[in-house]
């Protein structure tokens, strides 16, 4: 990157080591292809960033990506597989608006790595396209639309409070230390390894927002239940009189809010998967009709920057539904709060009730999760429970530095076949 800034003579210089044989005989792959080895290639990719000829637009570009996916419910950062993507390539994430054009350059500096002192290997550079690697921009809304980014890397220890970035000074590559407190007053890009790989991210470019059950949460949730509320004339376009069948209740999401750092502040900010599940199939007065299968499982996922976690800052959604349909004799359901941290796919089962007849029949229910991730809260709420005066919109519930509230609605579905 083209830093230059005032500095003394005595300012110490910085030459890494294995510049020249970097810039010489790339044919080696062994010694600095590490695609198990985070640190080593956030490093080598972090030299080469600092030293290219990134200019003013490309950052106010990829801070305009950063931004996008905040709004769409992502941490702040900007994958490499984006970054790196020809003009037709699909991004999920940047070709959401018109920002794409003003990263394109990132991919041109990259075809011309091999002439750099610091240059990267193409293994290396697929090895970032595939495996999420990404820009990661803590605190990048307080960034002043003016200051030129250091670039930093995952150090060994990936819990360090202080680690290393380059800036360009006099000509010359030079380390310094940095923290959060520095990011926070100070644009630093940190290139890092996401938890959530890009694979598994729904595209956001074509107005997707679920993928592989879990529903993505920004800013907003505008997607109406599907709970059909009749007045009380209900009115529908010819065909018998409608049938009202018994009470509903539907249950949201109302407030989220974490005031509890769950990652370093090297690795982003938070994750938070909220899953509820339970009977899933029409309301039932017959045990024939009872199918145990007849389950859903709704998970929304919900990301806060370290900013958000630091101010507390609360998030409010107006039709976020976790439960659509819950009738009186389904007794229960299972809830889940984690923090995502990827790893292998894993289920926790839950064993949920319903009666009919007089009788409890019981079914099981998976709640997904993965090998990383903090567990905060798991529990069982019964019907009675969200119901009552314990559940109330304005005195949220806690576990382990999370807050959220559960509002309910009443309603009857109408019939419109009958």
């Amino acid at each position: 990157m083209a830093f230059f800034s005032c500095s003394s003579d005595d300012e110490p210089i910085f030459e890494p080591e294995g510049v020249e044989s970097r810039a010489g005989d790339l044919s080696d792959a062994s010694s600095l292809l590490v695609e198990e080895n985070v640190s080593a290639l956030t490093k080598a990719t972090a030299e080469f960033l600092s030293t290219s000829a990134i200019t003013y637009d490309m950052v106010k570009g990829l801070h305009n990506v950063v931004s996008q996916g905040l709004d769409l419910g992502l941490e702040e950062g900007a994958y490499f597989t984006e970054l790196l993507a020809s003009n037709n390539g699909v991004k999920k994430v940047a070709g959401f608006g018109d920002y794409h054009r003003e990263i394109v350059d990132f991919a041109k500096l990259f075809e011309v790595s091999s002439i750099s002192n610091y240059a990267l290997q193409p293994a290396q550079i697929e090895t970032l396209k595939k495996n999420s690697y990404q820009i990661y921009w803590p605190y990048s809304e307080n960034w002043d639309g003016k200051t030129m980014p250091v670039i930093a890397f995952v150090p060994e220890d990936q819990n360090a409070e202080i680690i290393t970035a380059y800036k360009i000074d006099g000509g010359k590559l030079v380390p310094m230390l940095v923290d959060e407190n520095y990011a926070e007053n100070n644009p630093v890009w940190i290139i890092n390894k996401s938890d959530i790989p890009y694979e598994e991210l729904p595209n956001f470019s074509n107005n997707e927002l679920v993928q592989d059950g879990v529903a993505y949460l920004g800013g907003r949730c505008d997607e109406p239940g599907p709970v059909e509320i009749a007045g009380d004339k209900p009115v529908i376009g010819g065909g018998k009189p409608p049938v009202i069948q018994p009470l509903v209740m539907s249950v949201y999401l109302g407030g989220f809010m974490a005031d509890h750092q769950y990652d370093s502040w090297i690795a982003g900010g938070s994750e938070f998967d909220i899953t509820m599940a339970q009977y899933s199939g029409p309301y039932i007065i017959k045990e024939e009709d009872f199918n145990s299968k007849a389950v859903t499982v709704t998970t929304l996922r919900i990301t806060r920057s370290r900013k958000d976690i630091k101010n507390k800052k609360w998030i409010y959604f107006d039709n976020c539904v976790l439960i659509s349909e819950w009738f009186g004799n389904e007794n229960n359901a299972a809830f889940q709060i984690i923090e995502s941290d990827g790893g292998s796919k894993k289920n926790f089962e839950s064993e949920l009730t319903l009666t009919l007849a007089g009788k409890s029949f019981g079914y099981k229910v998976n709640l997904p999760f993965q090998s990383h991730d903090e567990r905060i809260y798991r529990t069982v709420y019964t019907h009675n429970f969200i119901r009552s005066s314990n559940n109330n919109p304005n005195v949220p519930f806690e576990a382990s530095g999370v807050h959220w509230t559960l509002p309910w609605v009443d309603g009857t579905i109408v019939d419109k076949y009958q």
